[in-house]
């Protein structure tokens, strides 16, 4: 089950990716900043659940347990690139990583992990 739900992840990354394109190419410039990376946030989180439903039977994911140990995964493997790619592959600074999780300055980023530890144990529990 875990090396289908890499394979998943993998599909996940590849599209995550493209949302970032997406966001600094067309959203942000028709929408402002903060508004294209609202927007950008809630199209990956509907993409990662969209995903998880659908993949959810290839997986063999059945019960929220199973479930759990996809979203574990699939949330570490997005947290350690997220930062370990951002800061040696991109450049980018802790602080600025650290930044897409401010809530309090309207940055929403946190509910992409958050999504991805729960979609998978929704979409398993419904099988």
């Amino acid at each position: 089950m875990l090396p289908k739900a890499a394979v998943v992840w993998a599909g996940i990354l590849a599209f995550a990716i493209l949302n970032g394109g997406l966001r600094q190419s067309l959203l942000i410039p028709q929408m402002g900043e903060s508004w294209g990376r609202i927007a950008s946030t809630f199209l990956l989180c509907a993409f990662v659940a969209v995903a998880a439903l659908y993949a959810t039977p290839w997986m063999g994911a059945k019960g929220a347990l199973e479930g759990l140990k996809v979203g574990l995964l699939w949330t570490a493997l997005t947290l350690a690139f997220e930062f370990l790619a951002g800061r040696y592959l991109f450049g980018n600074t802790w602080e600025a990583l650290l930044a897409d999780y401010n809530l309090t300055k309207g940055r929403l980023w946190i509910f992409v992990p958050l999504t991805t530890l729960a979609a998978p144990i929704l979409a398993a529990r419904q099988k």
